[in-house]
């Protein structure tokens, strides 16, 4: 008697589809997977080859597109959660509708011991606010991020519990802001935020509340049609452990964790994977700051700041002590780079320490570059992790911000993929919003300083569709060492796969008002429209 163990397949038929092919122009029409193993078994065109198989179910999906499961290369969905439970302030168009919505959110939760607050833009307020606007609000500690988290503005409450007054000096890789009598006005960027966030986060992201606002952004991640996140998350694994554990992790999520987060919360050995979703193979370095703050580090001046390039959060020493430290526990590399300057330092660091190119270090954001870093971006393997939302949101104002000789290598996609750079697409949400065919939209037809704008930044740097697609399918498995399973529809792969409402490979203007009808990951339908 054999002892031999065989499992029972139950084989899903989906046919009468548009299936998008990686390899071809030519759709597949129909799919056989398993749902017990997640393998797709056979896909084809034509009438479905089913010979000597028993099908479970047989699925019409009524002529509708297909395509690979979607990642975003870059979000923090702890972050997005949080920030639709806190108060929202995108899209505030004076500083008295950010106090409207600030004194409304207060009335709302009496009981918060803090006023946690997102979204607000300096450009749209008309001004910077400062700690003046917030204390006629509340007694309450409040804290409030720029939309892109390198600045934020807290009331005197806030500033008093963190320590800071007009005597204090700036911490290294961080700036207070002053008035013309010395005196702080609330503005805390970079590094100088890390002590009041501190006390924030003690106050709302106890373990019970960290899994709660990660459901809430998984769960709106899958309804948006991501099946992979590629989240940082400082410090929680565990918590990410204890979701899949119960059964309730919606989708595949590679966690990536922060250097300064390096011995805190981290799998038992670096690539570990828990349960069939959820593994962490990367850390993140920050090497400067944003765009939208002024603090992305620039090889020149910016032209609305004379006596700013920036900041580098870290010398170069120090940096290569990190990569040196992050090579050594064994983990990949991810580093925020956004000006030319910090792309410039990462590269020494890579290439001083001596990091394997096949390690494929990652870069991400990759705003602005220089032509002579590109060469030395492929010869190190690194993958460009790219945020197309972003070019119709700074677009609006980067020419006021930049000299040209740095716009030339502004957002340069195309260049690039044409060096043989691997660009993998993400939002970096809440910074922009998560929604994956927006950004292959802003990839596509580079909307100058808004989505609704028929202008172009740059034409030469427009995507092709499915260049555009690849950013967030093949491109985005690639980035997780896992293109020999993930990021394409074929038999050996998994049946990952997302259905929507319009052909956007037809019609790409339609990535804009797509509607996902239905989201599978390994051959499960985990998220169906009603």
């Amino acid at each position: 008697m054999s002892n031999a163990f065989h499992y029972t397949e139950k084989l899903i038929c989906i046919f009468n589809a548009k299936i998008y092919n990686s390899d071809s122009e030519t759709d597949f029409e129909w799919m056989l997977f398993d749902e017990i193993s997640g393998y797709i078994k056979r896909i084809g065109v034509g009438k479905p080859d089913l010979s000597g198989l028993t099908i479970s179910n047989s699925i019409d999906i009524g002529g509708q597109r297909i395509l690979p499961g979607l990642h975003d290369s870059h979000i923090h969905v702890s972050n997005i959660g949080r920030e639709i439970w806190s108060c929202e302030l995108n899209n505030c168009s004076s500083i008295k509708e950010m106090q409207e919505r600030i004194a409304n959110y207060c009335k709302k939760n009496p009981n918060a011991e803090w006023i946690f607050c997102a979204g607000w833009e300096q450009e749209k307020l008309g001004r910077l606010p400062n700690s003046q606007d917030l204390d006629v609000i509340s007694d309450k500690p409040i804290f409030a991020y720029r939309i892109c988290h390198h600045i934020a503005v807290v009331n005197k409450t806030a500033l008093k519990l963190a320590g800071y007054n007009r005597d204090i000096k700036d911490p290294e890789g961080g700036t207070l802001d002053r008035d013309s009598n010395g005196e702080l006005t609330g503005i805390l960027r970079e590094n100088a935020i890390n002590p009041v966030m501190a006390i924030v986060l003690k106050s709302i992201s106890k373990p019970e509340s960290l899994i709660k606002f990660l459901k809430i952004g998984l769960k709106n991640c899958l309804e948006s049609g991501l099946t992979s996140v590629h989240s940082n998350e400082a410090a929680s694994w565990n918590e990410l452990c204890t979701i899949e554990r119960n059964k309730e992790l919606s989708i595949r999520v590679f966690m990536a964790s922060y250097y300064s987060s390096l011995s805190k919360n981290l799998p038992k050995y670096p690539g570990e994977q828990y349960g069939n979703l959820l593994s962490c193979d990367r850390i993140k370095i920050f090497c400067d700051g944003s765009l939208g703050g002024s603090s992305a580090a620039m090889s020149m001046h910016y032209i609305n700041d004379e006596k700013n390039k920036g900041l580098l959060l870290m010398s170069q020493d120090e940096l290569n002590t990190a990569v040196r430290e992050v090579t050594a526990a064994g983990y990949r590399l991810e580093i925020h780079v956004i000006g030319d300057a910090a792309a410039d330092a990462a590269l020494t660091a890579l290439e001083t320490v001596g990091v394997d190119p096949n390690k494929r270090p990652i870069l991400t954001h990759c705003q602005i570059l220089r032509k002579d870093l590109l060469p030395r971006m492929r010869k190190q393997g690194v993958i460009a992790n790219i945020q197309p939302p972003f070019l119709p949101t700074d677009t609006a104002w980067l020419h006021l911000r930049l000299p040209k000789p740095l716009l030339e290598y502004a957002y340069v996609w195309k260049t690039l993929m044409k060096e043989g750079i691997v660009c993998a697409g993400g939002s970096d949400s809440p910074v922009e919003h998560w929604n994956p065919f927006w950004g292959m939209y802003d990839a596509i037809f580079r909307p100058l300083g808004s989505r609704t704008s028929t202008e172009v930044h740059k034409p030469e740097e427009c995507l092709t569709i499915r260049e555009a697609v690849d950013l967030y399918t093949k491109n985005g498995a690639y980035t997780t060492r896992r293109e020999h399973d993930l990021g394409q529809l074929k038999v050996g792969y998994l049946a990952d796969f997302v259905v929507v409402d319009k052909d956007i490979i037809t019609e790409p203007k339609s990535l804009l008002d797509v509607k996902v009808n239905q989201c599978w990951i390994s051959g499960i339908c985990k998220y169906k429209r009603l």
